[in-house]
């Protein structure tokens, strides 16, 4: 969770290289724990929270809607939010497959996370584990109030 709050609070600086687009997305067309880590971390830096879901199991696309009601509450009104795209790279992205389940650890921005996936129907996917949260609550990003 803290993997995708962080990629969308640093999304708000910098513009994306558009130069790269087809090499990055030549990336997503493998199914490896690796590609899907990689493509999703690249959505979320695109500020593409549609695209995001595409990477997430079905149970946690509320983690992508959590992260983009985080993301647009930090972000003033009236912003175009296609402006905010940046440029992320992964370091030292490693991941570890036990059967239908793995780990994708990896640096970003100095800082180190961890994902984990699940093989949906063949495909991995990333699972967010919300473990609860936010269940029962509506978020308002107009609300300013604390």
């Amino acid at each position: 969770m803290a993997a995708m709050i962080s990629v969308a609070m640093i999304s708000c600086g910098g513009k994306k290289d558009e130069a790269n687009k087809d090499k990055d997305d030549k990336k997503t067309e493998s199914n490896t724990p690796e590609a899907v880590t990689e493509a999703y971390q690249k959505a979320l830096a695109d500020v593409d929270f549609k695209k995001a879901k595409e990477f997430v199991t079905k149970e946690s696309e509320a983690g992508v809607d959590f992260i983009e009601a985080m993301f647009t509450a930090f972000v003033p009104k009236g912003t175009d939010i296609s402006t905010l795209k940046r440029k992320v790279e992964l370091k030292d992205l490693k991941c570890e497959e036990n059967g239908d389940e793995a780990t994708c650890t990896f640096s970003i921005g100095g800082s180190e996370e961890k994902v984990d996936l699940k093989k949906v129907d063949g495909n991995w996917k990333i699972f967010i584990d919300m473990g609860g949260f936010g269940e029962g609550m509506e978020m308002d990003s107009t609300e300013t109030e604390l």
